[in-house]
């Protein structure tokens, strides 16, 4: 199975992800550390700070790396974009707290306000939708435990079953 964390960034995905990874035996994949693990940007973007990639090249690097007997959870912000996944997770955050976190990773004010903008418009959220993904939704303000993280993940398998059904 191939689940992905999603979710505005500094919102929690990372810690979430890895949680998660460790509870279910999958192995944990990083977006951004693979696309640059195998070179897959197309360029850096100075005005949003951001590497540019090319969905589809990024989608064929990840569906010719993964192992097909393994299970994996993705952890980026546009996780929920990617083909194979099974199924999302969106992280969120109250407003106040990502706004903390974001200023702390030293992102711009305008970089602030568009993730800011992103979380409370849920962009994540109804772009995996749109996709045609089963998704859930976790908060992620303060640290999940371990029993809400195993009820969205089941939630997630019921939406993933009916889905297929």
């Amino acid at each position: 199975m191939i689940l992905a964390i999603s979710g505005t960034p500094g919102c929690g995905k990372t810690q979430t992800s890895k949680q998660l990874a460790t509870m279910l035996s999958s192995e944990h994949i990083e977006l951004t550390e693979f696309i640059k693990k195998h070179n897959v940007s197309e360029s850096f973007d100075e005005e949003t700070q951001s590497l540019v990639v090319d969905m589809d090249v990024l989608n064929t690097a990840i569906t010719t790396q993964l192992a097909t007997n393994k299970s994996y959870v993705i952890d980026g912000h546009f996780s929920h974009e990617i083909e194979c996944i099974d199924g999302c997770i969106i992280c969120t955050c109250d407003i106040t707290e990502l706004n903390k976190r974001l200023i702390e990773r030293g992102y711009d004010e305008k970089k602030v306000r568009e993730n800011l903008d992103s979380e409370i418009f849920q962009i994540c959220y109804t772009e995996s939708i749109e996709n045609g993904v089963p998704t859930s939704i976790i908060e992620c303000t303060t640290p999940v435990s371990e029993s809400e993280l195993e009820r969205v993940y089941k939630e997630l398998l019921n939406l993933i079953k009916s889905a297929k059904a």
